[in-house]
């Protein structure tokens, strides 16, 4: 099965206005997520085999690649292995693999996010390796 996913757009139809980041009534969206079920039919054959079912997952598409989230898909899957597989993480973490990266993307959303703006907001704007910013005031 090859599934594709959308190209990024989304509208209202109605011209209802965004309130939050997620969910605003009257939307739509074309990013791909949900379940999927199948019937396959074997050559030469009538006979119908259900296929087992599955869930897609098609991300929206990366307008800032060199951006990640913060919590990456590979954090998520980590934890569910941890939580239900049995694996288990190391007893002291490393600042450069398992913090650090984190710390990274967190800063790196003043990029591409208006939320943490505002009050705690810092007027001296310096880039992921530690470099001014430009446009920044100090």
């Amino acid at each position: 099965m090859l599934v594709l996913g959308g190209f990024g757009a989304s509208a209202s139809p109605s011209n209802a206005p965004i309130v939050h980041w997620a969910n605003n009534d009257g939307w739509h969206d074309d990013v791909s997520d949900g379940p999927v079920r199948a019937s396959v039919r074997l050559k030469n054959t009538n006979n119908w085999i259900q296929a087992s079912s599955a869930w897609v997952i098609c991300a929206p598409p990366k307008f800032a690649p060199p951006i990640d989230n913060i919590i990456t898909l590979y954090d998520t899957l980590y934890q569910v292995a941890v939580e239900t597989l049995g694996v288990v993480p190391p007893v002291t973490p490393s600042f450069s693999k398992d913090i650090y990266p984190l710390l990274a993307r967190a800063m790196n959303m003043k990029w591409v996010s208006a939320l943490p703006a505002g009050a705690h907001a810092c007027r001296f704007v310096q880039n992921a390796f530690g470099a001014p910013h430009p446009g920044a005031s100090g």
